[in-house]
């Protein structure tokens, strides 16, 4: 049947760079990988194939952005994306928004960001290029998969942003969609959800993925540190990403924080909506790790730590990325995406980079080993035995610290419970998440003051005599937990 009225050039054009961006990206993975292995006898001619590839990938990327403000800017609401969140009463301003208000978009956005920053990398990570990028277009590689849209013996991967609205009405009978001249019964397109109608939605978002691909540039330089045996040369060229993720992570929070307090009226309980905990608490690791890096490159000290918190601090990006956007938290949560499809693939994502991290901590025996949903605990543990002295186990000694000062990762110890709390409300928030939990946290737990007083209150009583005079060598540091706890 031919319908009339379709722009399906747009389409095509758009799920062909998706497919050449996607497919660009597992090229330049493997070249800047494979021109790594060769370090002994590197060709710049891999390097060259590698680099190419991945200007081709973010060239892609941008051709896609284009094609789908070009159907959003023209109206064109045979497109299931345009029809859902757009309308020709929008405010341009609007507009220009609604691009990022789907899952699709915002992965776009989140890709775009991350595909960016590697050109810099590209330009000025010197002898960290290849492993570094490698890391980064493997997370482009996952990033993209996320808006193929199809389907691979029943399973789905991805969902594209360029589907037709007669598409996603298919086999339902009954419907204009059967008619070839469907597209004169529509006349506008659903629009923005009221409460996106706002100045902060223009903002906030794009700030936010800055923020999370931000966060992947620290990640990848520990994991090339790794690779590279270099355990230390890593944290120069990674402590300005550090700070540029924190700068935005914090903005992006702040941003959120004023537009909740407007729209969905939480009051003081906003920092505990399981979304929003999903910026704050990789802003928190990601300040423990600023802080390790800071002393490991004045004393002897701190560098597992460093490691630690700048790896840990992507996986919870990642965490939070599958938590949002799975539909784990669509009951609970006031702003969270359901479910599309995409639950196993972005659990794939996330164990594929946790996995990455494990490996290698276990290879160079500086991790005990633990299962993914312990990692904060693990965290808090391994701070805990940096009191009685550095594990005795076969690593660089300048991985560890010495017994010197004690006091900063005393603090992270004392303050690490209120983090773990976050996290494991944040989680059993979500009751179809298929993780086992402890048996404390296996009750009902709500966002109220309940939860709040239950977790944080006696954590308070019995750790404000150490954490106090510890507070003066770690002021930078202050838990948001004890900020938000009080009762409106």
């Amino acid at each position: 049947m031919n319908f009339i009225g379709e722009h399906l050039l747009y389409g095509l054009l758009g799920k062909s760079f998706i497919w050449l961006s996607f497919a660009a990206s597992l090229i330049s993975t493997a070249m800047f990988l494979f021109y790594f292995s060769r370090k002994e006898n590197p060709l710049k001619l891999i390097r060259g194939i590698a680099r190419s590839f991945y200007i081709l990938h973010v060239a892609s990327l941008l051709a896609v952005i284009v094609v789908l403000y070009i159907l959003i800017f023209k109206h064109y609401f045979e497109y299931s994306y345009v029809w859902q969140y757009s309308s020709k009463t929008l405010a341009i301003k609007y507009i220009v928004s609604c691009f990022w208000a789907g899952q699709e978009g915002s992965f776009l956005i989140w890709g775009i960001c991350q595909a960016i920053i590697g050109l810099f990398l590209i330009r000025r990570a010197g002898d960290w290029e290849s492993p570094v990028m490698g890391i980064v277009s493997l997370s482009q590689v996952f990033v993209t998969s996320m808006l193929l849209g199809v389907s691979v013996f029943s399973y789905k991967i991805g969902s594209n942003p360029f589907t037709l609205l007669r598409e996603t009405y298919a086999g339902q009978p009954g419907t204009i969609f059967a008619q070839p001249d469907y597209l004169q019964y529509i006349n506008d397109g659903n629009g923005l959800n009221p409460l996106l109608e706002n100045i902060w939605m223009t903002i906030h978002p794009p700030i936010l993925f800055i923020g999370y691909a931000l966060a992947l540039i620290p990640f990848a330089y520990a994991i090339a540190a790794f690779m590279k045996k270099d355990f230390r040369g890593w944290i120069r060229p990674s402590m300005p990403w550090v700070l540029l993720s924190l700068t935005f992570l914090g903005a992006g929070i702040l941003l959120g924080g004023a537009w909740a307090y407007v729209s969905l009226t939480f009051g003081g309980f906003w920092a505990w909506d399981p979304v929003e905990n999903s910026s704050l608490v990789p802003w928190l690791t990601l300040v423990a790790a600023l802080h390790f890096m800071i002393v490991s490159r004045r004393q002897h000290f701190g560098l597992l730590f460093a490691f630690i918190f700048s790896m840990l601090s992507y996986i919870l990006v990642l965490y939070a990325t599958f938590l949002t956007r799975s539909g784990v938290l669509s009951e609970t949560s006031a702003h969270s995406f359901g479910d599309n499809g995409l639950t196993s693939q972005l659990l794939a994502y996330l164990l594929v980079f946790t996995g990455l991290m494990l490996a290698l901590m276990t290879w160079f025996g500086v991790w005990p080993g633990a299962g993914i949903w312990l990692l904060p605990v693990v965290v808090l543990l391994t701070l805990a035995l940096d009191l009685i002295g550095p594990p005795r186990m076969s690593t660089p000694d300048d991985l560890y610290p010495t017994r010197g000062d004690q006091t900063l990762p005393l603090s992270f110890s004392m303050t690490e419970p209120f983090h773990v709390s976050v996290l494991a409300g944040r989680a059993c928030s979500a009751p179809k998440l298929p993780l086992p939990l402890p048996a404390m946290y296996t009750v009902s737990l709500s966002t109220t003051t309940p939860f709040v007083n239950s977790i944080v209150a006696p954590l308070t009583t019995s750790e404000a005599p150490l954490v106090v005079p510890s507070a003066a060598l770690f002021a930078t540091i202050s838990d948001p937990a004890l900020i938000v706890v009080a009762p409106v």
